[in-house]
């Protein structure tokens, strides 16, 4: 896996995490036109 890849995994899970335990956070996280 290159470093670019596994860098975007580990922000990925980061906001997954933060998305289960912040609402508000979670409900702009669910927009789709959202751009990562």
């Amino acid at each position: 896996m290159k470093g670019t890849e596994h860098f975007k995994n580990v922000i990925q899970n980061y906001l997954d995490e933060r998305a289960q335990y912040d609402e508000l956070f979670a409900e702009n996280y669910r927009k789709k036109d959202k751009d990562m």
